[in-house]
C-alpha cells in the first residue's frame, strides 16, 4: 500500500504500523472518537438474548452525531479483523465510521489500550469510552460510561451517551 505522504503529519508516528484504515483517515481529525465495547454494551454480556440488540439504537444516535467515529475495543477484535467487524456487524451507512479497533497489549487494561491508539494517531480531541467492565479502568475516569453488563446500552444509558456526546 502506498501512503500518501501529505496527508500525514511530518513526523511519521514512532514504532506505529498504521492500519488500512488509520492510513484513510489520517487526514481526518473527528471530533469525538468513541471507543466501543459489544458483550455488555451492544447486547448482555450473558449472550441469552439477541445479540446486537442495541446496535440499531447506537447507530440512529451516530447517524445524529456526524462528528462521532468508532474505535472498537471489544474482545471480539482478537477474533475478527477490523474489516470483519465493520462489515459483519454494522449497517453500510455506519461502516466507515467504524475506523479502527485499538491495540492489543498483552497485560494492560483497556484504558491502557485507549490511550495506547490515542497517542499512537495523535488524537487530541474529545473521546468516550463504552464497556461494562469497571475493573478495566481508573475509579472516576471521566471518559467512561460505564453500562450494566445485564442490560448494556438500554435506553437509559442511551441518552446518557447523547448527553455526553453532546457537550
Amino acid at each position: 500500500m502506498k501512503i500518501n505522504a501529505a496527508r500525514l503529519d511530518p513526523a511519521p508516528l514512532p514504532g506505529a504500523a498504521l492500519s488500512r484504515y488509520r492510513v484513510r483517515f489520517a487526514h481526518r481529525h473527528p471530533t469525538m472518537l468513541l471507543f466501543l465495547g459489544f458483550d455488555g454494551v451492544l447486547h448482555p454480556a450473558d449472550g441469552e438474548r439477541t445479540l446486537f440488540q442495541h446496535r440499531d439504537a447506537l447507530e440512529a444516535l451516530l447517524r445524529a452525531h456526524a462528528h462521532v467515529d468508532v474505535v472498537i475495543t471489544s474482545s471480539w477484535r482478537e477474533v475478527f479483523d477490523t474489516d470483519t467487524l465493520r462489515e459483519d456487524y454494522f449497517s453500510r451507512d455506519i461502516q466507515p465510521r467504524i475506523i479502527d479497533v485499538t491495540p492489543l497489549i498483552p497485560g494492560a487494561m483497556r484504558w491502557q489500550e485507549v490511550q495506547a491508539y490515542l497517542e499512537e494517531t495523535r488524537h487530541a480531541g474529545p473521546y468516550l469510552v463504552v464497556d461494562d467492565d469497571a475493573s478495566e479502568f481508573p475509579p472516576g475516569w471521566e471518559h467512561l460510561l460505564l453500562c450494566a453488563p445485564e442490560t448494556g446500552l438500554d435506553a437509559g444509558k442511551l441518552e446518557e451517551l447523547a448527553a455526553r456526546i453532546r457537550r
